[in-house]
């Protein structure tokens, strides 16, 4: 899969925690469940904390490695190629290869948004 390093190399730099905000796509905040396989014998159940046309942000118990492809199963949809763009800890960063589309990407930031994202806290500092 030649979009898998091309994705994964364009993009690191702005998907890594802590690194450039530099989007192509809104995040949506979500609380969704899905399945994450890398072949045949291994599957995992993950969860998605946030979701854009271009990709996913997944908590998972085991490790990915960056510039793995991986398919990505989101509630009622097909299977998604994608590629893990960058992995810290539980959290990893997944780029697909071909956008979501827009009817699916509503469909499930409404059944799935995040009630309280952490962006929609208020601190108040005395």
């Amino acid at each position: 899969m030649a979009w898998v390093m091309a994705t994964v190399q364009s993009s690191i730099e702005a998907d890594a925690p802590g690194g450039a905000e530099h989007r192509r796509a809104p995040r949506l905040p979500v609380r969704m469940p899905a399945r994450v396989t890398t072949n045949a014998a291994w599957a995992a159940v993950c969860r998605v904390v946030d979701l854009s046309a271009l990709g996913v942000r997944i908590e998972t118990t085991t490790p990915l490695n960056p510039g793995r492809a991986v398919l990505i199963t989101l509630p009622g949809e097909p299977p998604i190629e994608a590629a893990v763009a960058w992995a810290d800890g539980s959290q990893t960063g997944c780029y697909f290869a071909q956008p979501l589309g827009a009817e699916s990407l509503a469909s499930l930031a409404a059944r799935f948004a995040e009630p309280n994202p952490p962006s929609a806290h208020l601190v108040v500092l005395d």
